[in-house]
């Protein structure tokens, strides 16, 4: 029922119904409070504003009864000059639940500390049953810190007593922009389904999910959990169709302590088609000595490819791809044209993990293409371009990447383990420093011993068995590394062109062409930095594709 309150500031919108609901302390015939808020029925169309540059203390919830579309939803947003404030104190700041076709807008959310905060900045989530999906959700422009739990998130879950496996029931058509999420102690964002063992589900909870232009930052994780992993800056599961883009997570994660798994910047499991593009992760850590990487494909993913992405002093590796106990399968992922630089600071990391539970059986059709690695020794642990941690079948190929360290840090390492993978015409520049690629118990000195003794780096088609690979200065712009500015939460895009190859670079030209029918995979149309591909006689090998195109095109990322 509509709120017993008799409103003398109210306006009808344009579409028939629809009313805006002012709140704010000083208006005439406005809402004075979050507790008379509560207190409406809110229709499609319907606005509640709160007033700029206020603060207002409570929990707003949201029901079943508040239900908005698509095209006349439910906003939550401020009104006049600047943002209002919503300061939780105790709990959650909005909270919703089995509702939708809702828009979130233009608000700070705040607490009284995460000392005594337990709540969460947005929390919506729905039990529907049968395999409901409930359409729209927006959040936008919103300031979320200082929250126990988590910044924002959107989850679901079986009814009690139902089935899980019968009918995945959701949002569909999530979209958050320009969000900070940031000094919540949890995560920063969370959008999550039904948990794991995942290997029988049936479809995603979640489908059609956009998030971009976000930071998500000093999550730090609550050391008094220990069942679950925390501190990462934004994580997904449970989701069908999902594209991330030009967000940043840094410096999370440094407070977990859950043993079983740790943080992640930005990272994604059990779900399909997922985009994760033009995104950077710095600096993230964990409490537990596992993970605290850049960012990650775990356990059941399919379909999925992070591109065009920026890693870099991460505690842990840069980019992993990894299959749990337990997962749905994993097959069809993709890591290319991304840059790691100097991660794996500590606990004996690659800049690329990779890892199986299952011994190397069930990371199917993976490839790992046309990346730029770059690492140095870590004052912690001993770091590796890439690193397998379990056995890893020959269906995860490695082709195109240019792995650079320097002062001896290994290449590959592959210690202790049988080992496959295909690695094929790849450059390793040891930058002067000890060649090492340590592949099961022995350490090879050369890309021509590594070469015979295993086959990798060789090719054998009809017309005959070919070398393939080399060891040469890759002939960046640099210099290398790229300096973390004083003062800044990121590193300037245009930074990058320091990973451009220079003209005379050996590795132009020199790259597979992966559209051929003997690799059967698709790179896309652009590398790092837009360039159309490709250029030349074909692929070159790394992140960028050189071309004679004018310096200001060149130097855009």
């Amino acid at each position: 029922m509509r709120s017993v309150f008799l409103l003398f500031f109210f306006l009808i919108s344009s579409l028939a119904g629809a009313t805006d609901y002012y709140v704010s302390s000083t208006l005439p015939g406005a809402l004075r409070n979050i507790d008379e808020v509560n207190l409406l029925d809110l229709e499609p169309g319907d606005r509640v504003l709160f007033e700029g540059g206020q603060t207002f203390l409570g929990n707003m919830i949201l029901g079943p009864e508040d239900l908005g579309t698509a095209a006349q939803p439910v906003v939550i947003a401020s009104y006049g000059s600047g943002r209002a404030t919503i300061n939780a104190q105790t709990g959650t700041a909005i909270y919703g639940k089995n509702c939708a076709g809702i828009e979130i807008k233009d608000l700070i959310l705040r607490t009284t500390g995460q000392a005594s905060n337990t709540g969460h900045g947005v929390s919506v989530w729905m039990d529907l049953p049968g395999g409901a999906k409930l359409d729209h959700l927006v959040l936008d422009n919103l300031d979320i810190s200082g929250f126990g739990g988590r910044g924002i998130q959107i989850g679901s879950k079986p009814m009690a007593g139902e089935n899980p496996d019968c009918g995945p029931s959701g949002y569909r058509g999530i979209r958050v922009t320009n969000v900070l999420c940031h000094w919540n102690k949890t995560d920063g964002m969370l959008v999550w389904g039904r948990g794991w063992p995942c290997a029988d589900l049936v479809g995603w909870a979640h489908e059609n999910l956009y998030v971009a232009n976000c930071k998500f930052y000093e999550n730090w994780g609550d050391p008094l959990v220990s069942s679950f992993n925390t501190g990462s800056g934004l994580k997904i599961y449970d989701v069908g169709g999902a594209t991330i883009e030009r967000c940043v997570a840094y410096r999370n994660g440094q407070n977990c302590k859950n043993r079983k798994g740790g943080p992640v910047g930005i990272w994604a499991f059990n779900s399909n088609d997922v985009t994760i593009q033009h995104c950077e992760s710095y600096e993230n850590k964990t409490g537990n000595g596992s993970d605290g990487g850049g960012f990650d494909l775990d356990g059941g993913m399919t379909d999925s490819v992070i591109q065009y992405c920026y890693s870099h002093e991460n505690q842990g590796y840069g980019y992993l791809l990894a299959q749990f106990n337990g997962a749905r399968p994993f097959s069809g992922n993709s890591i290319r044209y991304n840059i790691s630089q100097n991660d794996g600071r500590a606990d004996n990391e690659g800049a690329i993990n990779v890892w199986d539970y299952y011994g190397g059986s069930q990371l199917q059709n993976t490839q790992v293409y046309n990346n730029t690695i770059f690492i140095q020794p870590a004052l912690q642990g001993t770091p590796a371009a890439v690193k397998f941690l379990s056995p890893v079948a020959s269906s995860v190929c490695f082709r195109n990447n240019l792995f650079i360290t320097t002062g001896g840090v290994r290449l590959v390492w592959a210690e202790g383990f049988r080992v496959g993978g295909a690695f094929q015409q790849n450059d390793y520049w040891p930058s002067g420093g000890t060649f090492q690629i340590q592949w099961g118990a022995t350490t090879y000195g050369s890309l021509r011993a590594w070469r015979d003794a295993t086959n990798q780096e060789r090719i054998v088609i009809r017309q005959g068995t070919f070398d393939l690979g080399g060891s040469g200065d890759p002939l960046f712009r640099g210099p290398l590394p790229i300096a973390m500015p004083q003062g800044g939460d990121s590193t300037p895009p245009l930074a990058l062109r320091a990973y451009k190859l220079q003209s005379i670079s050996p590795v132009i030209d020199r790259g597979l062409n992966l559209f051929m029918r003997l690799f059967r995979v698709d790179p896309g149309s652009q590398d790092l930095y837009g360039t159309p591909l490709f250029y030349g006689s074909s692929f070159d090998i790394g992140a960028h594709e050189w071309t004679e195109a004018s310096p200001t095109h060149t130097d855009q990322l």
